[in-house]
């Protein structure tokens, strides 16, 4: 982050010989103009930002919590990277219809909304409502998601050796 702050704080500051660069012809006193950003669509790209880090990282963690070598984590983390991939794969559909039924369907699917609803909300007219309860269900989640992951990293941390499978999963959820 500190590395594309400090880009960004160069580019904005060097707009005209990076222009230059590029190959942009420039009148003298001109400059080049960056696009207005709405507070309301920095705020939300900003809010999906971190819940989405946060759901993420506690799916990461139980993954990483029950794998004892690089190998296994690589092939446990699978699953979770498709939570990703598939959402960030659907972007043209979201793109060309904001409104329609798959855009809707993204953007209140927890594991997808923290990278449709940016999309949406830039694209279209979004509703509060559906924000609002986009928000919710991304909560609602990572409380679960972190939940879940700490029951596992609870016992997943002390065990080594072959790689858990699903019930052994589910019986680490469940031991008090």
């Amino acid at each position: 982050m500190l590395i594309w702050g400090v880009a960004a704080r160069l580019l904005l500051t060097q707009r005209r010989q990076f222009a230059e660069f590029v190959g942009l012809e420039m009148g003298t006193g001109e400059s080049v103009a960056l696009p207005a950003i709405p507070l309301d669509l920095l705020s939300v790209c900003l809010l999906y930002f971190l819940l989405g880090y946060f759901l993420y990282a506690a799916m990461f963690a139980a993954v990483g919590a029950m794998s004892s070598t690089e190998a296994e984590a690589r092939q446990a983390q699978t699953p979770v990277v498709m939570l990703l991939a598939i959402p960030a794969i659907m972007l043209i559909a979201v793109l060309d219809n904001p409104d329609g039924s798959l855009a809707v369907i993204l953007s209140l699917v927890p594991f997808s909304s923290p990278i449709a609803m940016p999309v949406r909300w830039a694209a279209a007219e979004v509703p509060v409502s559906e924000l609002g309860l986009s928000v919710v269900l991304v909560l609602v989640m990572l409380m679960i998601t972190t939940w879940l992951a700490a029951r596992v990293y609870r016992v997943g941390i002390l065990m080594y050796g072959r790689r858990p499978g699903l019930r052994e999963l589910v019986r680490w959820i469940r031991t008090p």
